[in-house]
């Protein structure tokens, strides 16, 4: 009994559909391990604490698990001109040109990321931003985001992307070079898309999976499904509603450093005690990097050696005062220590040597301010 032969086309394919969701399978889990490994405040850190090429390297991981099954449509397109041309017996180009092509745009998008990371967080050290103020400039980033949903510049780019049949009628070029074109241009109208939807992602945490989750389901919900274009105005009305919520409450961003760190308002500050009450005890220096130091402390209280768990840090400051040094100060950014009554912060120093983080924090229930301070070994 003969059994009818699969089409070689179909399973083509589906060996390509495969291997892009296995790549975007295998960057998921690659994330959600760097994501469990990396310390919490060095992941809600617009760079991560990281250098340009790791950056980079993540970012990439980042697209190949969010982009690919959104590109698939387009790619699986692509393949099939590309197979009946073979057939007619003229000539083609491999499917992979076009991918790559599609992901260099992604990765130059990298690129410019890491550079506005950079320009943030030396903005944030230089201007003194204090956790509220950093909130609802994140809060404004997502109204914006949302507003730009609504935009004829979103219309077109979205419109590209929804159907892969118009975009390669429009835009087909013969040859690699020709490949090469098509995977850039339909890169570019990927990214003038959904690029501040990734922009979101500082705001809310540059590591945070569950965001990148819900951002890679509401692409693919705008470019496959045939209410696509509600999608884009119910995702605009979030983003505005939520943006407006965080400028009214700065403690609903993930990224919010309150818990560890809060900048009191002026009106809530007293002047400075030193009580023997409460002494900061060093915990831990750990190198984050050329010239960084992440600290963790505890605040103990004196009388019984327990730590307090309330404290809320409303003052720090690091000099290289224990080596004689004259007043060298460092950047210091607090990050979350995922832990009560532990307080951690990223030191930037610029020179090794030892440091000193002085601190000073309010207990609940106490009017008075209490000092301290602890003395750590500055990474090279």
């Amino acid at each position: 009994m003969d059994h009818p032969r699969a089409d070689p086309l179909s399973v083509q394919r589906n060996v390509i559909l495969g291997l892009l969701l296995a790549l975007a399978a295998a960057s998921w889990a690659l994330l959600l391990w760097q994501g469990a490994g990396a310390d919490m405040g060095m992941a809600m850190a617009p760079t991560m604490g990281m250098r340009a090429p790791l950056f980079l390297a993540i970012w990439v991981v980042m697209m190949v698990a969010m982009m690919f099954p959104t590109a698939a449509p387009m790619i699986l397109t692509f393949h099939k001109v590309q197979t009946n041309k073979r057939q007619r017996g003229e000539a083609f180009v491999a499917t992979w040109v076009l991918v790559g092509a599609y992901m260099v745009v992604w990765s130059l998008s990298g690129v410019a990321a890491y550079a506005g990371a950079l320009a943030a967080e030396a903005v944030a050290a230089r201007t003194a931003l204090s956790p509220v103020t950093a909130a609802r400039i994140g809060g404004a980033v997502l109204i914006v985001a949302g507003l730009y949903q609504l935009t004829p510049l979103k219309e077109v780019c979205l419109s590209k992307c929804r159907s892969p049949i118009a975009f390669i009628m429009t835009s087909w070029r013969d040859g690699t070079v020709g490949a090469l074109r098509m995977g850039l241009l339909h890169g570019v109208y990927c990214l003038g898309c959904c690029w501040l939807l990734f922009v979101i992602l500082f705001p809310l945490g540059i590591m945070n999976i569950a965001a990148m989750a819900v951002i890679t389901i509401l692409v693919l919900a705008e470019k496959t499904l045939p209410w696509g274009r509600l999608v884009v105005r119910i995702a605009a009305t979030a983003l505005v509603a939520y943006g407006g919520v965080v400028l009214a409450t700065p403690q609903v961003l993930p990224t919010f450093m309150a818990g560890d760190m809060g900048m009191a308002a002026a009106a809530t500050r007293t002047s400075a005690v030193t009580t023997a009450d409460y002494r900061f005890e060093l915990l831990e220096a750990q190198a984050a990097g050329p010239g960084k130091t992440t600290v963790t402390v505890r605040l103990l209280h004196v009388t019984d050696n327990k730590p307090v768990e309330d404290a809320l840090i409303v003052e720090a400051k690091t000099d290289m005062g224990p080596d004689g040094m004259p007043e060298m100060l460092g950047k210091i950014t607090p990050v979350p220590s995922g832990q009560s009554g532990l307080y951690r912060f990223l030191v930037e120093t610029g020179m090794a040597g030892k440091w000193e983080l002085i601190l000073s924090a309010k207990m609940q229930g106490e009017t008075n301010t209490v000092s301290g301070a602890v003395t750590f070994d500055a990474a090279t």
